[in-house]
C-alpha cells in the first residue's frame, strides 16, 4: 500500500475496541473477520500498485476480499453494536 496508508498506531486490537465499546454502554452484536480471498492475489495487486500499474480504487476488486464469520477478527475485522433500550 502506498506509504503513510496505514499508521499502525491507530490500529486498535479487538479487545481495545471492546473496552471502548463496553465504557460507553453499547452492546457487542458480532465481529467478523474480513481477509483477502487469495493472498496471491493480494500480493499482486500490492506489487502492481506499487510498481504504479493500478490504482486504489483497482486493488480491492482484484484482490476479492471477504467476510470470514467463523475465523478469528486477528488482523482486519468488521463489527457492529447497538445501545440497549432503555428500560
Amino acid at each position: 500500500m502506498p506509504p503513510g496508508r496505514y499508521a499502525a498506531a491507530r490500529l486498535r486490537p479487538p479487545a481495545e475496541v471492546s473496552a471502548a465499546r463496553d465504557a460507553h454502554g453499547l452492546r457487542g452484536e458480532g465481529v467478523c473477520g474480513f481477509k483477502p480471498a487469495s493472498i496471491g492475489r493480494l500480493v499482486s495487486a500490492v506489487l502492481r500498485r506499487r510498481r504504479g500499474q493500478l490504482t486504489d480504487e483497482e486493488v480491492g476488486p482484484l484482490t476479492g476480499f471477504l467476510l470470514d464469520p467463523d475465523g478469528p477478527p486477528l488482523v482486519t475485522y468488521l463489527g457492529w453494536a447497538s445501545r440497549p433500550a432503555a428500560t
